[in-house]
């Protein structure tokens, strides 16, 4: 059974790695030196350090989560038949150019659709007819 992380297990996990390195480099600065101001110097440096990328890391899973959400709702008015290709907006941002092609994509498959079912209809017209022919 294939196991996969969620993205909340994932940033858990990392914040705790964070914390047990943080928690580690303490420890080993403070055995390594017996001044008071280089090891309160070292703790503040670091709990900023790890601040900036426990930013870093929550901004870049909020825009992982927009992405998802609105490529959720494109591919469900893709399935609900209520897909507009947005190429009013098309800028230069991952979300547009995924849209763009999805939306090329559900033409192309629209356009199939619509063709297989003229050529439907011509292939009933002409067997309907050779019946005709036949009685």
């Amino acid at each position: 059974m294939k196991k996969t992380f969620s993205l909340k297990k994932v940033y858990i996990i990392v914040s705790l790695l964070f914390l047990l390195i943080f928690s580690g480099s303490c420890i080993i600065l403070r055995t390594l030196t017996s001044d008071p101001k280089v090891f309160l110097l070292f703790t503040v440096f670091t709990f900023l350090l790890l601040i900036c990328v426990f930013i870093l890391f929550c901004m870049i899973f909020h825009k992982l989560t927009l992405f998802t959400r609105e490529l959720h709702k494109t591919l469900d008015s893709m399935i609900e038949g209520t897909y507009f290709s947005p190429d009013e907006k098309y800028d230069e941002t991952l979300l547009s150019q995924i849209n763009h092609h999805l939306g090329r994509l559900y033409s192309i498959l629209e356009n199939t659709k619509l063709e297989n079912t003229k050529n439907s209809v011509n292939a009933e017209k002409v067997q309907l007819q050779q019946l005709i022919s036949d009685i």
